[in-house]
């Protein structure tokens, strides 16, 4: 039989196929029909849920110890806490009787999807599979079952969800890419891309199908789901009871859920499967409705509790691979409100066929300001897609973060050095977290100059002397070298300030010093007393919920090397660093960047090579901008709200302000305003509108290269090639 003939959708029409999965048996033979269907979703909504203003009121009518927050899904849930605030009593699908009103009702708040169409279909969600094996299903006509018109070439994978879900008395009518895409025709994949958040979205539910059963999948299932039904996580990553839950504690991440080895083994089998680390499944599940199913085999269970007991499996220990904890743990977090760089940073983290997916698979998630300058063409080159993806990236927030996904070591030919190189994974290479605020509030004052050059504005805050060698996984088999490096540029340096400065820098600021009251990171004295005990071979005694901060930040770090400077500084950066490269503040960057000069071939323009970015102990809060805090002041990451923000602590006066109090008062013509994020920081951000031109910045006035200069500041133009 000859292979199926698509006919072209019709665009004016918005059309998309659906495929119609006709009755049989599990053994008989797959027959699909084709059909063209009008498909006009409603405007893409990303506020899906109770959103920020309406929290806020909600809690503001709370009763004393009561608490609102949003599930996954948008959804309100009530919490009742103890006197201290420290422990949940119970919580909620209701309001509180003496609040004066029920906010349960509406659609939102019950996190119901809203953009829903006419014709009904499900979406299913899996992995290609082995497309060197294809099995071939006949296209019958709707109106003929009988009558064959071609057949498709399929994966494995596919035909055997096809098998496994097809029923004997009724079609089902399904969106799946293999099929309903004319994968030979690079023209339409490349106009369907656009549209696959919304199918999904719109899709009755979504079956993600994780293949056969095998490895005890069934038992998986069913502990993942007894796991999910146990609890509820909130956007403002609160693990709380579920409202109905039948086993005590196991929402409490602190501790243990009492599963055997069996089962747990059975969970970390079914975490290795190849579904979640691919990268397209990543948007399928993320849109995917409350209603939507993980299937293994003949098994079936609500994907809205398996994505609950996912998160919770990340503090499970008894799960041994971190990689696949991470995997899990991020497919099932509401990613739609992350910032497009740890969006880009988990692209480049996950599988994929097609490189140029790296940037298309997630516009979905991107916010809709970035995803409009971004147009998805199979067409053109890996780098001018990565490159537009940047440079897009860059105009739209006005900051510097999506340079930490560039990887300068592979760079080849023409392709710029500061471009996003998002073939090699971001977790598996040198990278900065987003615990600093190097540049302050500033914006990034950039211009592209073709084919390949950025110019920033920023500082140039001096030269690395000294290098270590490149750093192990383990921080306790690093800290003697290090502290070699050190002392022979500060001979002077106490023990306990070089051990300071050590975990400062290998933990990138991630202690609860900084991350002002945060229960599952240790203090910068517990994170002393854990060192100073593995460095003399003894077990540290590491808290339940210091167990993955340990693992993360010291005994599994990605390779690097530390460094001085000759401006005093102690820092860390990727293993590619040299003696001689300069130390770069750009505006608009939240940690320091490092630069390797050249020049152009005929000698008459200084230009510098991205190198990668940098985590340096005493440049992390803005110091070489504005001068270092003053005495009693602390940055601190205050996480007590809806979202993150960086304030600044007075220990003596116990007062917290996100002013920076390093900054004088506002210009007479700006006034701090409060602005809907479009492009979503990963921290808040004030808005400032000036009085007079009407203008709206993401950013602070006060930190322009003009008033920075005016202030005495060396700002100059750097040229990234």
């Amino acid at each position: 039989m000859n292979t199926y003939q698509y006919e072209p959708l019709d665009a004016n029409n918005k059309e998309i196929r659906v495929l119609h999965l006709q009755p049989g048996a599990f053994e008989d033979p797959i027959h699909v029909s084709i059909e063209h269907i009008h498909f006009d979703p409603p405007t893409r909504n990303d506020s899906w849920g109770v959103g920020d203003e309406e929290l806020q009121t909600v809690r503001g009518t709370l009763p004393s110890n009561w608490k609102a927050h949003r599930t996954l899904e948008g959804r309100l849930i009530y919490s009742l806490w103890d006197d201290e605030g420290s422990n949940v009593i119970n919580t909620s699908w209701k309001t509180p009787d003496s609040s004066p009103k029920d906010y349960t009702k509406s659609q939102h708040a019950l996190g119901l999807p809203v953009n829903k169409i006419d014709s009904a279909f499900e979406a299913v969600s899996y992995t290609w599979g082995t497309i060197g094996c294809p099995s071939d299903i006949d296209i019958v006509q709707e109106q003929s079952l009988s009558t064959r018109v071609g057949k498709i070439a399929i994966g494995l994978n596919l035909w055997k969800l096809l098998h496994q879900i097809c029923r004997t008395s009724m079609r089902r009518t399904l969106w799946i890419d293999a099929i309903c895409i004319n994968q030979n025709d690079l023209l339409e994949r490349s106009e369907e891309v656009p549209r696959m958040r919304a199918i999904f979205t719109c899709a009755e539910r979504v079956i993600i199908w994780l293949g056969e059963t095998a490895q005890d999948s069934t038992t998986a299932l069913h502990a993942l789901n007894l796991i999910g039904r146990q609890l509820e996580y909130t956007l403002d990553d609160y693990f709380l009871p579920a409202p109905d839950h039948t086993e005590a504690n196991w929402w409490n991440a602190s501790l243990t859920i009492p599963l055997d080895m069996p089962t747990w083994n059975s969970i970390e089998a079914l975490m290795q499967r190849s579904y979640f680390e691919r990268l397209w499944t990543v948007q399928e599940a993320q849109v995917a409705s409350p209603s939507s199913l993980v299937q293994c085999g003949a098994t079936e269970v609500p994907w809205y509790y398996v994505r609950r007991a996912f998160i919770r499996c990340r503090y499970q220990f008894e799960i041994s691979s971190q990689v696949n904890r991470r995997f899990t743990d991020h497919l099932s977090r509401n990613l739609r409100g992350y910032s497009p760089m740890i969006l880009f940073a988990l692209a480049s983290d996950r599988k994929c066929s097609e490189p140029r997916d790296k940037v298309f698979a997630i516009l979905g998630l991107l916010p809709p300001t970035l995803t409009r300058r971004i147009r998805p063409l199979y067409s053109l080159p890996v780098e001018d897609v990565y490159m537009q993806a940047c440079v897009a990236t860059i105009q739209s927030t006005r900051r510097l973060g999506i340079l930490e996904c560039a990887n300068p070591q592979h760079s080849t030919g023409d392709y710029a050095t500061w471009v996003p190189n998002l073939t090699q994974s971001i977790f598996r290479r040198y990278s900065v977290g987003r615990s600093s605020l190097a540049s302050s509030f500033s914006a990034s004052h950039v211009s592209f100059q073709s084919p390949c050059c950025l110019q920033v504005r920023g500082v140039l805050h001096g030269r690395i002397t000294a290098v270590s060698h490149i750093t192990t996984s383990h921080a306790t088999h690093d800290y003697p070298t290090v502290c070699e490096i050190i002392d022979r540029q500060f001979p002077n340096m106490t023990d306990e300030a070089r051990l300071s400065t050590y975990l400062w820098v290998v933990t990138q600021g991630y202690l609860s010093d900084r991350w002002h009251k945060h229960v599952a990171t240790p203090t910068l004295r517990e994170a002393q007393a854990m060192l100073r005990d593995a460095c003399i071979n003894v077990t540290p005694n590491v808290q339940k919920t210091y167990r993955d901060w340990f693992e993360s930040n010291l005994t599994e770090q990605r390779s690097g090397r530390f460094f001085v400077t000759d401006h005093g500084h102690v820092g860390c950066g990727p293993p590619s660093i040299h003696v001689g490269d300069q130390i770069c503040i750009a505006l608009g960057s939240d940690h320091p960047i490092l630069l390797r000069r050249t020049v152009t071939e005929d000698e008459s323009t200084m230009m510098h090579r991205y190198v990668g970015p940098s985590y340096i102990h005493g440049l992390m809060e803005g110091q070489a901008l504005l001068g270092p805090l003053p005495h009693s002041w602390d940055m601190i990451i205050d996480h007590s709200n809806h979202i993150s923000s960086f304030s600044f602590l007075n220990h003596q006066t116990k007062v917290c302000t996100t002013q920076d109090p390093r900054l004088g008062p506002l210009p007479l013509e700006w006034e701090a305003v409060e602005k809907e994020y479009e492009t979503r920081p990963p921290f808040y951000v004030q808005h400032h509108r000036n009085n007079v031109t009407g203008e709206f910045i993401n950013s602070d006035p006060r930190l322009s290269p003009e008033v920075l200069k005016a202030r005495g500041v060396d700002v100059t133009t750097i040229v990234l090639v």
